[in-house]
């Protein structure tokens, strides 16, 4: 391909970028809780579960992320914290009882967002946007980001699924 059909290539796809009102949405489950107190509801995130929080950072760190939502839980703010501080954003709180009224507020947003759930909403509130079922989560799914293309009426939908490498020193 020469060059000067690579640059009308660029070009184009640029310009689609900027005319379109897409906006990319990112949907996932906290990362690991601590379970050793099975009484406690409100479990911060273990070991693991913060070294998994840096890793999607990382792995979303190039997707212009402007908006990011969480739960009022202690292991989706800190899910969500690690992002939020590298892009210098206020995470704004959801309520998951509110699933779709949420999901009818930020469908038609233009900016790309982070919305960090539960292995119950997660799913629940992808299949709001896409209409097509999306398979529940165990509590033991980590790592599973759905990415929702919303552009006007069409909606594009991917699922990634992130292996994290367990890391024993602390």
């Amino acid at each position: 391909m020469n060059d000067s059909l690579k640059f009308g290539l660029m070009l184009n796809l640029l310009l689609w970028c900027v005319i379109s009102h897409a906006a990319t949405l990112y949907f996932v489950r906290h990362a690991e809780k601590v379970t050793e107190n099975i009484d406690d509801h409100n479990p911060p995130l273990s070991f693991q579960g913060q070294q998994q929080a840096a890793q999607l950072a990382y792995f979303l760190s190039h997707a212009n992320i402007q908006v990011i939502y969480a739960t009022s839980y202690k292991r989706a703010q800190q899910t969500a914290a690690v992002l939020a501080a590298q892009n210098n954003i206020k995470v704004k709180l959801y309520d998951p009882m509110q699933l779709q009224n949420f999901i009818n507020t930020i469908k038609s947003t233009d900016h790309n967002t982070l919305v960090v759930g539960h292995s119950n909403t997660t799913p629940q509130a992808v299949s709001y946007l896409t209409q097509a079922p999306i398979k529940q989560l165990s509590e033991k799914d980590y790592g599973d980001v759905f990415q929702v293309i919303v552009n006007g009426d069409q909606v594009e939908f991917n699922h990634f699924k992130l292996s994290f490498q367990p890391n024993k020193t602390r």
